[in-house]
């Protein structure tokens, strides 16, 4: 900000710095070059060409929540762990649609939530039109803060792009169950934008997982 004094009449100005009390020594200069009757008048100076490329970015405003209808459905799950072996059944409903994913192979019961995460991104896939390549690199439970939470991290590769995604659900009736909510917390949000498979007459039942082992 700068300081402008003028004569009345004369249409001379002199352009002095900004003061919260001006000294004497200014004061009596001004006084001799404009007379008695001078004014002081304050204007903010332009800013300089580029100034704006200084200023802060804008804040980016929040991504809106996916609505309740774009949300993949949990439907139900099933595991069953023999020996060495395990499979798990995951039941989804997405736009009216349902859809069953199945993983099996070996895998003791404390690594067995992996296949229940493969057979969630299985079940999911069988929902979207788009082509995605879902993978299931880490799936955990953790303690925190006296909670058990089940974590889940995926990579989906989808037009030529890959992504790395996370979710998580705390668990609070049984784990597969957390470990199938924290696969489709680490997913809604991206097939929220994607296309639905055409609806086509498709018969969901439950399968014996007993008499395979």
């Amino acid at each position: 900000m700068a300081t402008s004094t003028h004569a009345p009449g004369s249409g001379t100005a002199v352009i002095l710095p900004e003061y919260d009390v001006w000294p004497p020594v200014v004061d009596s200069c001004v006084r001799s070059f404009a007379g008695t009757n001078w004014k002081v008048t304050t204007s903010v100076a332009e800013p300089a060409a580029g100034d704006h490329l200084m200023r802060p970015a804008p804040e980016r405003e929040p991504e809106a929540a996916v609505d309740a209808a774009d949300r993949i459905r949990f439907e139900n799950v099933n595991l069953v762990v023999n020996g060495q072996k395990a499979r798990a059944q995951v039941e989804l409903r997405w736009k009216g649609l349902p859809r069953v994913g199945n993983a099996s192979g070996f895998s003791p019961r404390d690594e067995s939530h992996r296949l229940v995460a493969q057979a969630t991104t299985l079940a999911v896939q069988e929902l979207l039109a788009d082509p995605v390549a879902l993978n299931v690199r880490e799936v955990t439970v953790v303690d925190l803060a006296g909670a058990r939470v089940a974590v889940v991290m995926l990579s989906l590769h989808a037009h030529r792009h890959d992504k790395v995604l996370t979710g998580s659900c705390t668990v609070e009736q049984d784990t597969p169950q957390a470990v199938v909510l924290a696969t489709l917390d680490a997913l809604n949000r991206i097939v929220a934008g994607m296309r639905a498979k055409e609806p086509t007459e498709y018969v969901l039942r439950a399968e014996s997982y007993v008499n395979e082992f």
